[in-house]
């Protein structure tokens, strides 16, 4: 019998004999499913309106976007009305709240439950062979990892471990309840690359402090740069930062927009693609990719 655990990314076989039943660990691993389906996992990363949700928008159809920032349905509508891109909008509300702060009006555990019930129901699909190939997007995991502190910390709070309003996690096993909560959600999505389904993340940019960049002795990693948890980039094999442009025409008062990028990080090759690379999108991904292949076939002949 076959056990499948979608959390935990295993699969089990289990064997019965008269005595006892035997249990063999990782008979699906991640060598083999990825080797089975040519799927790519990639984060985007970058400040807001550098083109994130566009690229997603790239990827090869369908395209399923769990949209936390209430904006991937223009991208669909403006940019891409004839592709297959279905945008499941993420924010649950209160039905009834005091308006002191935005924060709230939102149902953070509401939201949570969402999330984790759409990523529940696309593995299903998958798994079924309802989705075939396509492309799953969260957009963005900035939005996911500030919900998962904040539930973990209501959490808490409710178990009389912390006071919401002065909030100051110090322990690592408060902490490991709220890594728990983003961990669950980012394995659940990365699942879906063993039914053959793309998987994109983004997260917005944040600039590193000054004492802190001082303090470093190399120059700041893609990691660090990332607006979400500090693992978000160790979960995906490619790593592309985007980058918005402006530029004055001469002689005129317009500005003239540049989306330009660069690849971080391309599976496990040793990129040396750090040109910056202008009007970028999947396609041209795959094919950096393919070149990169050929280099090492090549090498190994």
């Amino acid at each position: 019998m076959v056990v499948e655990d979608w959390e935990k990314g295993k699969t089990w076989i289990k064997e019965s004999n008269s005595k006892e039943e035997v249990k063999v660990n990782n008979v699906m691993d991640k060598e083999k499913w990825e080797m089975k389906y040519d799927v790519m996992d990639v984060l985007v990363y970058g400040p807001s309106n550098s083109g994130k949700t566009y690229f997603a928008c790239t990827c090869p159809e369908p395209i399923v976007i769990l949209d936390t920032e209430g904006r991937a349905n223009l991208t669909k509508k403006y940019q891409f009305p004839n592709k297959n891109i279905e945008v499941v909008e993420l924010l649950e509300v209160k039905e009834e709240f005091i308006p002191k702060s935005l924060s709230d009006a939102i149902d953070i555990s509401g939201t949570i439950d969402k999330i984790t019930q759409e990523i529940i129901r696309l593995n299903r699909k998958a798994k079924s062979g309802e989705i075939k190939g396509g492309t799953v997007v969260i957009d963005s995991l900035t939005d996911i990892w500030s919900w998962a502190q904040y539930k973990g910390k209501d959490d808490l709070a409710k178990a009389g471990k912390v006071d919401m309003n002065l909030c100051s996690l110090k322990f690592a096993p408060d902490w490991s309840i709220i890594n728990g909560i983003n961990y669950r959600l980012v394995i659940g999505l990365r699942n879906l690359l063993r039914y053959g389904v793309n998987v994109i993340g983004t997260a917005r940019f944040g600039e590193i402090p000054d004492f802190a960049a001082e303090k470093m002795a190399t120059t700041p990693t893609f990691e660090s740069e990332i607006r979400s948890q500090k693992d978000t980039a160790f979960w995906f094999s490619t790593i592309v930062k985007l980058h918005l442009q402006k530029q004055r025409v001469l002689d005129k008062s317009e500005v003239k927009l540049k989306y330009l990028s660069e690849i971080k990080k391309l599976e496990t090759f040793d990129i040396k693609e750090t040109d910056v690379i202008e009007g970028f999108n999947f396609q041209k991904l795959k094919e950096i990719r393919e070149k990169y292949r050929e280099q090492v076939k090549g090498g190994n002949q």
